[in-house]
Protein backbone atom coordinates (compact mmCIF):
# COMPACT_ATOMS: atom_id res chain seq x y z
CA UNK A 1 0.00 0.00 0.00
CA UNK A 2 1.57 3.25 -0.98
CA UNK A 3 1.06 7.07 0.48
CA UNK A 4 1.23 8.04 -2.49
CA UNK A 5 -2.40 6.78 -3.40
CA UNK A 6 -5.66 9.05 -2.96
CA UNK A 7 -8.56 8.10 0.16
CA UNK A 8 -10.67 5.37 -1.77
CA UNK A 9 -8.15 3.24 -2.77
CA UNK A 10 -6.23 3.56 0.52
CA UNK A 11 -9.91 2.46 2.26
CA UNK A 12 -10.17 -0.36 -0.62
CA UNK A 13 -6.78 -1.91 0.11
CA UNK A 14 -7.30 -2.03 3.40
CA UNK A 15 -10.56 -3.74 3.34
CA UNK A 16 -8.55 -5.80 1.02
CA UNK A 17 -5.93 -6.55 3.08
CA UNK A 18 -8.05 -7.35 5.99
CA UNK A 19 -10.42 -9.96 4.36
CA UNK A 20 -6.87 -11.63 3.01
CA UNK A 21 -5.40 -11.46 6.54
CA UNK A 22 -8.38 -12.87 8.59
CA UNK A 23 -11.50 -15.36 7.93
CA UNK A 24 -12.86 -16.06 4.95
CA UNK A 25 -9.75 -14.45 3.06
CA UNK A 26 -7.09 -16.54 4.92
CA UNK A 27 -9.31 -19.59 3.88
CA UNK A 28 -9.24 -18.39 0.00
CA UNK A 29 -5.24 -17.61 0.87
CA UNK A 30 -4.53 -21.15 2.41
CA UNK A 31 -6.49 -23.46 -0.14
CA UNK A 32 -5.49 -22.03 -3.58
CA UNK A 33 -2.39 -20.09 -3.07
CA UNK A 34 -0.92 -23.32 -0.94
CA UNK A 35 -0.29 -20.87 1.83
CA UNK A 36 0.06 -22.34 5.41
CA UNK A 37 -2.26 -20.24 7.75
CA UNK A 38 -0.87 -18.43 11.11
CA UNK A 39 -4.54 -18.59 12.28
CA UNK A 40 -4.90 -21.56 14.81
CA UNK A 41 -8.84 -22.17 13.84
CA UNK A 42 -8.19 -21.81 9.63
CA UNK A 43 -6.75 -25.12 8.15
CA UNK A 44 -5.92 -26.38 4.80
CA UNK A 45 -8.63 -27.61 2.84
CA UNK A 46 -7.98 -30.13 0.20
CA UNK A 47 -9.99 -31.18 -2.81
CA UNK A 48 -11.27 -35.12 -3.05
CA UNK A 49 -9.23 -36.86 -5.83
CA UNK A 50 -5.84 -35.23 -4.34
CA UNK A 51 -2.76 -37.76 -4.50
CA UNK A 52 -1.92 -39.33 -1.03
CA UNK A 53 1.39 -37.19 -1.49
CA UNK A 54 -0.21 -33.87 -1.69
CA UNK A 55 -2.21 -35.26 1.65
CA UNK A 56 1.10 -36.37 3.60
CA UNK A 57 2.48 -33.47 2.77
CA UNK A 58 0.08 -31.04 4.17
CA UNK A 59 -0.37 -32.98 7.01
CA UNK A 60 3.63 -33.33 7.46
CA UNK A 61 3.63 -29.22 7.32
CA UNK A 62 0.52 -28.77 9.99
CA UNK A 63 2.44 -31.50 12.21
CA UNK A 64 5.66 -29.35 12.03
CA UNK A 65 4.15 -25.85 12.55
CA UNK A 66 2.00 -26.82 15.29
CA UNK A 67 5.15 -28.58 17.25
CA UNK A 68 7.56 -25.33 16.09
CA UNK A 69 9.05 -23.93 19.16
CA UNK A 70 10.37 -20.95 16.91
CA UNK A 71 9.61 -18.17 15.52
CA UNK A 72 7.85 -18.32 11.48
CA UNK A 73 9.40 -15.27 10.14
CA UNK A 74 13.52 -15.00 9.90
CA UNK A 75 15.04 -13.44 12.57
CA UNK A 76 18.80 -12.67 13.18
CA UNK A 77 19.50 -10.41 16.06
CA UNK A 78 21.90 -7.84 14.61
CA UNK A 79 20.75 -8.00 10.97
CA UNK A 80 17.50 -6.87 10.51
CA UNK A 81 17.13 -6.31 7.02
CA UNK A 82 18.53 -10.28 6.40
CA UNK A 83 14.57 -10.91 5.65
CA UNK A 84 14.67 -8.31 2.93
CA UNK A 85 17.92 -9.20 1.34
CA UNK A 86 17.10 -12.70 1.16
CA UNK A 87 13.38 -11.28 -0.34
CA UNK A 88 15.92 -9.14 -2.84
CA UNK A 89 18.04 -12.11 -3.64
CA UNK A 90 15.12 -14.33 -4.51
CA UNK A 91 13.30 -11.90 -6.73
CA UNK A 92 16.72 -11.71 -8.86
CA UNK A 93 17.16 -15.33 -8.84
CA UNK A 94 13.60 -15.20 -10.09
CA UNK A 95 14.36 -12.74 -12.66
CA UNK A 96 17.40 -14.81 -14.12
CA UNK A 97 20.45 -14.10 -11.96
CA UNK A 98 22.93 -16.58 -10.85
CA UNK A 99 21.92 -18.17 -7.76
CA UNK A 100 25.42 -18.65 -6.56
CA UNK A 101 26.27 -15.00 -7.16
CA UNK A 102 23.04 -13.86 -5.49
CA UNK A 103 23.35 -16.22 -2.87
CA UNK A 104 26.71 -14.89 -1.94
CA UNK A 105 25.88 -11.46 -1.64
CA UNK A 106 23.70 -12.50 1.63
CA UNK A 107 27.36 -13.79 3.37
CA UNK A 108 28.79 -9.97 2.99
Amino acid sequence: MSADIDDAKKDAAAIFIEFMAVGTGQQVWVNRLQGFPVATDVAVELKDGESELAQESVALVTKAMQASQYPRKLVAPGNDSLETDLGVVLQNIADGADPATELATLNG
